[in-house]
């Protein structure tokens, strides 16, 4: 998902390990580490895009958005199709 390497991408937004990392739940310590060379999982590197690249604030988020999303998915996969394209449009 990261085209950088998180500290590639943390160096580029000028940040440090503390305010890189607090935003997805690791803390800096934790961070140092997978800037050492400790694989990042898969899910912390998308959250990490979401973040810092997308912009995201996963504080706003509730299980309702989660919830919500995934029923417009299920039931309506034409809408739910149009309506990402839309929100990634916009980016």
């Amino acid at each position: 998902m990261l085209q950088l390497t998180p500290k590639e991408l943390r160096l580029q937004l000028g940040l440090t390990q503390a305010d890189f990392w607090s935003p997805v739940g690791i803390s800096q310590s934790g961070g140092s580490r997978y800037e050492s060379g400790r694989k990042l999982p898969a899910a912390t590197s998308a959250l990490l895009h979401l973040v810092h690249i997308e912009g995201l604030d996963i504080n706003q988020l509730n299980g309702d958005d989660f919830r919500v999303g995934r029923h417009l998915r299920e039931t309506n996969p034409a809408s739910y199709a149009a309506i990402v394209a839309k929100v990634g449009s916009n980016s």
